[in-house]
């Protein structure tokens, strides 16, 4: 699912300008409340389908602006229900703060999204709600239960020890590899269209699906960002629906192979069994992190580790602090959630980040070995220098955008403190 971006014009307060800032941002008038636990909030979207949040305070001084009531009658009112003076000066300032906040996300909406290197449009958005109406009763009860039931199905028979001690040990053979990697590809395809049909099923309006790089990892993608919409639970589904497709052709493939035991057709589910495994993992933003961030009703939640533990480090040092914005039981998930997440970062300096430095080291050699080995035919296959090279360059990318990433903060602070 996407991030949330908005998109409005920008406030003239010049005559002759544009006397409409909030041109092409719809949401004023029906007032679309978001499904969260972090208190009430209102949806925004803009014409070019990206989303912005905002407070009900806030809905309710853009909308007042709208109907073109004066900064100084909003001073009155907002005065009124504070108990207090309010100048219109103030109300002016938050004002053109929201309309600045508005721009700067629709400049971001533009933008191709974080983690993503380029963005190719494979399936335009026609095409993918076509698909999506055809496979969205995939999502009813019984043909529901009818899939699960076939895919839990396929699990058992796909148990075969020496299989799966060659799958992760030596791994598939160079010729069953690459079919193996094209039907895990075409699961891929389907995983997308999965999320796309579950909007469909719920009401929502699927978008384009392409392929690009995210972080360092290929990947087709698809728009879901109307979801936000809906209500959580629906949310959740539409998060897990790319899986569950996944699932339905790899038990597809398991059947194939008990017919024709053809190897790469077993190899190509153990690809998706292991790509779910690591797409349901709650910290980097795949679909485990949506559906995290659904469930519990939190926007923003990789923010949210190092907002509790400075608000934790401000209680501590007896400074005020504003409570936190959820319930209870979502604060101690929460909680949890960011020991882990801090957790598995901390493991990843001390375990991996070594390792990786030992590979970023050995490149040079891998290289040199590799360019020895297509002239000198006593050396190693070709297929065994291919695969050291692929792993040696993939460590290598990984651990240049994970340093990246942990550096881009720091230096972003020193170009503002500049």
């Amino acid at each position: 699912m996407s991030p949330q971006t908005a998109t409005a014009l920008s406030q003239p307060e010049e005559p002759g300008e544009d006397l409409d800032p909030l041109e092409g941002l719809h949401g004023l008038d029906e007032r679309r409340a978001i499904d969260s636990s972090e208190g009430a909030a209102y949806m925004l979207a803009g014409d070019n389908g990206a989303y912005l949040s905002i407070s009900p305070s806030a809905y309710n001084l853009l909308k007042a602006r709208r109907e073109g009531v004066s900064f100084a009658e909003l001073a009155v009112r907002i005065g009124a229900q504070a108990g207090r003076t309010v100048e219109p000066g103030e109300v002016e300032a938050a004002y053109k703060s929201l309309l600045g906040r508005i721009r700067t996300l629709r400049q971001a909406a533009q933008r191709t999204p974080s983690g993503f290197l380029f963005r190719l449009r494979l399936l335009p958005k026609t095409w993918v709600e076509r698909a999506g109406a055809l496979l969205a009763p995939a999502f009813l009860s019984l043909p529901a239960a009818l899939l699960l039931a076939a895919v839990l199905t396929s699990v058992v028979w796909a148990v075969d020890v020496y299989k799966l001690h060659r799958f992760f040990a030596i791994g598939p053979a160079a010729g069953d590899f690459w079919w193996a990697y094209g039907l895990f590809a075409l699961s891929v395809l389907f995983h997308e269209l999965g999320h796309a049909s579950a909007c469909v099923h719920h009401g929502a309006r699927p978008s384009e699906i392409g392929f690009t790089i995210y972080l360092v990892f290929p990947a087709f993608y698809s728009d879901v960002t109307d979801a936000w919409q809906l209500r959580r639970g629906q949310r959740v589904v539409i998060d897990l629906a790319g899986i569950y497709f996944q699932a339905i052709l790899g038990s597809a493939y398991l059947a194939a192979y008990r017919l024709t035991h053809w190897e790469p057709l077993w190899f190509a589910w153990m690809m998706i069994a292991t790509s779910a495994v690591f797409m349901l993992n709650p910290i980097l933003k795949f679909d485990g992190y949506w559906a995290v961030a659904d469930l519990l009703g939190v926007m923003q939640l990789s923010r949210q580790p190092v907002r509790i533990v400075r608000h934790w480090v401000s209680r501590a040092l007896g400074r005020p602090v504003s409570p936190l914005p959820w319930p209870l039981a979502v604060t101690l998930i929460l909680g949890l959630y960011t020991i882990v997440s801090f957790g598995i970062w901390i493991l990843f300096l001390v375990f991996a980040l070594p390792m990786v430095g030992r590979q970023i080291a050995a490149y040079p050699a891998l290289l040199r070995k590799t360019a020895e080995g297509f002239t000198s035919p006593a050396g190693p296959p070709l297929s065994t220098l291919f695969h050291e090279l692929s792993v040696g360059t993939f460590m290598v990318l990984l651990a240049g955008l994970v340093l990246w990433r942990l550096v881009r903060p720091l230096w972003s602070r020193v170009k503002r403190r500049g």
